[in-house]
């Protein structure tokens, strides 16, 4: 990430996000979505492609329609599950 703001139009310590600050953000994360689609479909065997395979294989890939409509009702969702390995969890929220 380039740089860390708040989303609250640069006002420290609370309020509403910024819808314009929002929108960019979420239209920076789909460009970068969309140039890793690009990628992993230009080369299957490479970086991007392995990574997708990968990402398509994890446990809650089997319910993130589901957690990204709760994200949509709710700004707080409590997800909890077994983790075999230390893992880190990400979800483009560019979808909403």
């Amino acid at each position: 990430m380039d740089e860390c703001k708040p989303l609250n139009g640069g006002a420290e310590g609370g309020g509403a996000p910024d819808a314009e600050a929002l929108a960019a953000i979420s239209d920076r994360m789909k460009a970068e979505e969309a140039d890793r689609a690009a990628a992993s479909a230009a080369d299957p065997n490479g970086p991007e492609g392995k990574m997708t395979f990968v990402r398509e294989k994890l446990p809650i890939m089997a319910i993130r329609e589901g957690l990204v409509e709760a994200l949509k009702d709710s700004p707080v969702v409590v997800v909890s599950g077994r983790v075999l390995h230390s893992s880190t969890f990400q979800l483009n929220l560019s979808r909403f």
